[in-house]
């Protein structure tokens, strides 16, 4: 790098001092701040240009190979950042719609339960699961424990419309919806009892994810029913 050389050219004795009272005495006198003994000098430094007089160290002499390097190295981290975020971000905002989905279905097929009797109002005696003549689409259920052990892949319609995108439907290939329908202690919703045994059912619906890994954790809605009512656990 080449040494740059300064000019301390005065133009008498009395002009010769130290560079840097030069240097106030001029910043003092552009700023219309009048300050020190020695007004000659102060009027003086106005006549020659203010970098002529600063220290070497305060010389704007520009950036260094060293700090574009490490300048643009920063930049480069960030930008990298930056492009990281922006898929996973990408990601997270799919999971959520998915996630969202899969509350509807569970919401859906629970309010189609709900709307069912207790138990089947035509058999005697009254079984636990399908009665004689009772079978899949859905539409064809009567009572609650009718869904005990569904479990679709993609979801359907109760009509047994597949969801998979075709025919106009909603594409739900990616989700699978399931019902568990247990009897229950009457007292103690935990304590499962043999089929038919007790007056209380407890009905457990699951969608979950099949991709893997999961966008999601499966959605869960569980309530149990008994001839006055329900209770929904979660």
């Amino acid at each position: 790098m080449s040494r740059m050389h300064y000019h301390t050219k005065v133009h008498s004795k009395a002009d010769r001092g130290d560079d840097e009272k030069l240097t106030q005495a001029y910043v003092l006198v552009r700023r219309g701040v009048c300050r020190g003994d020695n007004k000659d000098m102060q009027m003086k430094a106005t006549w020659y240009q203010y970098p002529k007089y600063l220290p070497r160290f305060s010389y704007n002499q520009g950036l260094s190979l060293i700090e574009i390097m490490v300048s643009l190295l920063i930049v480069s981290i960030g930008l990298v950042g930056f492009g990281m975020a922006i898929p996973m971000q990408k990601d997270t905002i799919e999971a959520m719609k998915e996630e969202r989905i899969a509350l509807l279905l569970a919401k859906q097929i629970m309010e189609e339960i709900q709307s069912k009797a207790y138990e089947d109002p035509d058999q005697t005696p009254v079984l636990f699961g399908f009665e004689p003549g009772e079978n899949a689409p859905r539409i064809n259920f009567d009572d609650i424990d009718d869904y005990d052990d569904w479990n679709k892949n993609p979801p359907q319609y109760p009509d047994g419309t597949i969801l998979n995108g075709e025919n106009e439907t909603p594409d739900y290939q990616n989700f699978r919806r399931q019902v568990v329908v247990e009897n229950v202690d009457n007292s103690d919703y935990s304590l499962i009892r043999d089929d038919g045994d007790t007056a209380s059912k407890r009905v457990t619906i699951t969608v979950s994810s099949t991709t893997v890994p999961e966008p999601f954790k499966p959605i869960v809605i569980r309530w149990v029913a008994n001839r006055e009512g329900m209770e929904l656990l979660y």
